[in-house]
């Protein structure tokens, strides 16, 4: 499925295919709503545990099915900023995600000058990719996704 892919400023794009999972008609949707209400109940509860690891992972792949298909799939080079400054990392969430939806940002790992510069900015949520779930997927309209990290979910599913 091509995705479009920014440039670590934000200002430009390419198309890239990658190898996201595919799904034909309503095939895991039951399996997606089964693992979200998992999920929210595990919130509740701290000793429930009741869904299978293979769930999860059709559910994440179904997730980021229809996020993609949707649009609402972005993928970025990294994200660097030359100052930790907030209106810096600012720019470049506009540049990719104009509109004033949540933004769900996802990378494998976050440097310290990202992570000052980003803790200032409401609309977006933060996330590593090691602990991207369907949850989260679902919850935002739009994810921003570093390459490494979108490579790191996929090995995952």
């Amino acid at each position: 499925m091509k995705l479009k892919v920014y440039k670590s400023d934000g200002s430009s794009f390419s198309e890239k295919e990658f190898d996201l999972p595919s799904f034909e008609g309503d095939k895991g949707v039951a399996l997606l709503k089964q693992v979200i209400v998992s999920y929210q109940a595990n919130k509740r509860q701290g000793t429930s545990k009741t869904i299978t690891v293979q769930a999860k992972k059709i559910a994440l792949q179904r997730a980021l099915f229809d996020l993609a298909n949707e649009g609402g799939l972005a993928v970025i080079e990294r994200f660097e900023v030359a100052k930790p400054k907030t209106a810096l990392f600012a720019k470049v969430l506009k540049n990719v995600s104009p509109e004033g939806k949540r933004l769900l940002v996802v990378d494998s790992t976050w440097s310290e000058p990202v992570l000052r510069a980003s803790r200032n900015i409401s609309r977006a949520l933060f996330s590593n990719s090691s602990n991207l779930n369907a949850l989260d997927l679902v919850k935002t309209p739009r994810v921003l996704i570093t390459l490494e990290g979108l490579t790191k979910v996929l090995e995952r599913t």
